[in-house]
């Protein structure tokens, strides 16, 4: 999906100078297919291999490897979380945590995971720069030229430029990311493939041995680094401790999988589906990449230099393999620009994360309103990306471009943020019990009830290794709580501000304004012959969901209209709305809808008209587009065949060409009822069908051999009709109309 919100453009529609339309431009949802969807949650989980296996072994030793391969394992159960979270309803995190747990909790939720955002950006912009730096290194070595720099110093300024340079790229315009992150995936696994065969051959030719078994407790180091607080304490002597620790290092390798959750949003139908099959090819590909990467590190680096390349390990493992070292230069030369490559797609993914999350706050009024404002040119939330620039500028000086202190508070956020998510989902089973697209395996059935073993057991071993790494990492501990603390504390705050406002106001985020020449399948961006939904309130939101569950969206188009009828009461409670954009009432209706349509995987445009009558609108616009059905929910103050008489006399006002309409109207239990607008063939029941056929058969055996059809009765009988309407039995004839009408509708159907 291009946008989480929805930028009107302005245009005024044919054949009235009354009405104007405002069309939803990024509405017209862009689903993901699955590979595409993968591909952006590969990203960040891809890049975290490159730096995650050199923290956890700075950490715990040589045994790191084991403990990655338990966290990346551990990651399909993640996965399966975030799958089921999915699909229950399309929420955003505060939403979705709020109907779980309640307010406060929602909100420290939010923060948890917007400090997981941000944070993701500047590690990897950090860690591409240590990446290059012992490149230039290496160079300068052959060259006997040594540059004597700062590794931390040239990483913290390659960092800075690089925030600032994705900054102003995205401030420009994003473009459709999607197929740029499956090209890169795909031109990324090339690399690989080279490296993990090059690897293996390295391994056939030497026979290393495997790193040491982390059961052994002399094998992990009872030192501050990896224990923190237990230290010296009677608790660093359990194994249990010790091995949660071991863990609690090791995750950072799994910082990334959380991207699943505001992707699920954006995949294309069936969403749920195509939805587990990107969950399946993250979960593969992040436990072979990131898994190989950690044990060759062991076994191919000599102990006494692997210390020097925990920055940048995987330009280590290169430098260190079997074969010619002007082969394994240029290798490592490519292998580089793909770390730096791969680690700032995933930059870039991190200011789009978080600037989408900072919007989303700032719609349930948990920052200020001017946060989620577009910039009138380019469309961009700019002010949000603003603000998150900062925060990773911040977060890149403070830290010094240390990977240790970026990493220990970035791994707090990342695993507090996955056991809140447990969390929700595990209480969502109790509050929405309904039917689920997919479930967290190991449910037990007690009765009515069901208990969810396999999620409770899952969110129970989360928050265990994070409560463990409270105690087992000072800076990350320390750092994580504090800003997740204050993150929490503006949330409450500008909540309470918000709730004391009582002034009606724009929908957030409402202000990029285009102008457009016409109301047409071109302004749109639909076919003629599409499906026109009328949006009459939230509460008759059904008929989009009926229309897109058996339209194909390949063949015919779907627009949902909202109908503005300006009045005396709602020009007074606008007035403080900008021209040109939404009001409150309709941005909740267009956000309905919109979700109605992630729901379903499938592409919807959204318009408001402004009309003085609800059908004038209605029709004029199908007659613009080119529609060829209109759906709409129970009018709630007429009867549809009463509404019908209202369509019947705003269709006789249409401007020629008058189009020939469908009409269906859908109720709340999923009846329909089908009206046509303008001439067309007629429904007939069996009953008439039967009756045309008697009378074929009479006047047939009466003419003889006179070729005669069923369409020729009915004309002669339209035609005696209507000379009986044009003569003096005009009277009569309506008399036997109307008692006809009145038998008729006492006849069962």
């Amino acid at each position: 999906m291009n946008s989480d919100s929805l930028e009107p453009i302005v245009s005024p529609s044919q054949g009235s100078a009354r009405s104007s339309v405002i069309i939803a431009n990024t509405a017209k949802l862009s689903f993901l297919s699955f590979w595409q969807a993968a591909a952006l949650v590969l990203l960040p989980v891809f890049s975290g291999a490159f730096f995650a296996p050199g923290v956890a072994e700075h950490a715990i030793g040589n045994s790191a490897p084991w403990f990655i391969v338990v966290v990346m394992m551990f990651s399909g159960a993640i996965l399966a979380v975030y799958l089921e979270s999915s699909s229950i309803l399309s929420r955003d995190v505060y939403a979705e945590a709020k109907v779980a747990l309640g307010g406060t909790l929602a909100k420290f939720a939010t923060s948890a995971l917007m400090l997981d955002y941000i944070l993701m950006g500047p590690i990897r912009m950090v860690v591409a720069g240590h990446y290059l730096v012992g490149l230039v290194e290496e160079i300068g070595a052959i060259l006997h030229h040594p540059f004597v720099i700062s590794a931390n110093h040239t990483a913290t300024a390659y960092a800075i430029v690089l925030v600032l340079a994705l900054g102003q790229k995205y401030l420009r315009g994003t473009s459709e990311i999607g197929r740029k992150s499956l090209r890169a995936v795909f031109s990324i696994t090339v690399v690989v493939l080279m490296f993990m065969a090059w690897c293996l051959f390295t391994a056939f030719q030497r026979q290393p041995s495997l790193p040491p078994n982390p059961l052994d407790m002399s094998i992990i180091p009872n030192t501050r680094d990896t224990l923190g607080w237990l230290s010296g304490t009677w608790l660093s002597r359990m194994i249990l401790i010790t091995l949660l620790a071991g863990i609690g290092h090791a995750s950072l390798a799994v910082g990334g999988v959380e991207v699943l959750a505001p992707i699920s949003r954006e995949i294309e139908h069936p969403r749920v589906r195509n939805l587990w099959k990107a969950a399946l090819v993250v979960f593969v590909y992040g436990l072979a990449l990131t898994s190989l990467i950690s044990f060759f590190s062991v076994m191919i680096i000599p102990d006494s230099l692997r210390f020097n390349y925990f920055p940048n390990l995987v330009s280590g493992i290169v430098i260190s393999l079997f074969g010619p070292y002007f082969l394994r230069l240029i290798f490592q030369v490519l292998v580089v620009l793909t770390a730096v490559f791969s680690l700032t797609m995933a930059a870039e993914s991190s200011i789009r994360l978080s600037t989408g999350l900072m919007t989303r706050a700032s719609n349930d009024a948990l920052l200020p309103d001017w946060v989620g404002r577009r910039h009138p040119k380019s469309g961009t939330e700019y002010r949000a990306v603003s603000v998150i620039l900062v925060l990773q500028l911040l977060a890149i000086l403070i830290s010094r471009g240390d990977i240790l202190v970026l990493g220990a508070t970035y791994v707090f956020a990342v695993i507090w943020s996955i056991a809140i998510k447990g969390l929700v989902v595990t209480r969502l089973r109790w509050k929405e019990p309904g039917e689920r697209q997919f479930r967290v395996p190991l449910n037990i059935k007690m009765g009515q009830n069901e208990i969810p073993v396999g999620l409770i057991l899952i969110t129970v071993t989360i928050a265990t290794i994070g409560l463990v790494r409270l105690f087992v990492d000072e800076v990350g501990t320390v750092s994580g709580i504090a800003l997740t603390l204050v993150g929490f504390g503006l949330f409450m705050l500008y909540e309470r501000i918000n709730l004391k406002r009582s002034v009606p106001q724009a929908a957030p985020g409402i202000v990029n304004l285009t102008s457009g020449d016409d109301f047409s399948p071109q302004s749109l961006g639909v076919r003629p012959g599409n499906v026109l939904v009328v949006l009459l309130d939230y509460n008759t939101i059904y008929n989009l969901s009926a229309v897109l569950d058996r339209v194909d969206i390949k063949r015919q188009d779907v627009i949902g209209l909202y109908i503005r009828i300006p009045t005396l009461t709602s020009q007074a409670a606008d007035r403080t709305v900008p021209e040109g954009s939404f009001t409150v009432k309709e941005q909740e209706v267009l956000d309905l809808a919109l979700n109605v349509a992630e729901g379903k995987g499938k592409t919807v445009q959204l318009a408001v008209l402004s009309a003085d009558e609800i059908w004038d609108g209605i029709l004029r616009a199908a007659q613009s587009i080119q529609s060829s059905t209109i759906v709409l929910g129970i009018f709630p103050r007429r009867p549809p065949r009463e509404e019908f008489l209202f369509a019947n006399t705003a269709w006789e006002r249409l401007p020629q060409p008058k189009p020939r309409l469908n009409v269906e109207i859908i109720s709340k239990n999923s009846e329909r009822l089908f009206y046509y607008l303008g001439p067309h063939s007629p429904r007939l029941s069996e009953k008439q069908i039967e009756l045309l056929h008697r009378l074929w058969l009479r006047f047939g055996e009466a003419l003889g051999a006179v070729e005669l059809h069923h369409q020729d009765i009915v004309h002669f009988a339209l035609l005696a009709l209507e000379r009986g309407v044009e003569g003096d039995q005009k009277e009569q004839m309506l008399r036997d109309l109307k008692k006809h009408l009145h038998d008729a509708s006492r006849e069962p159907s």
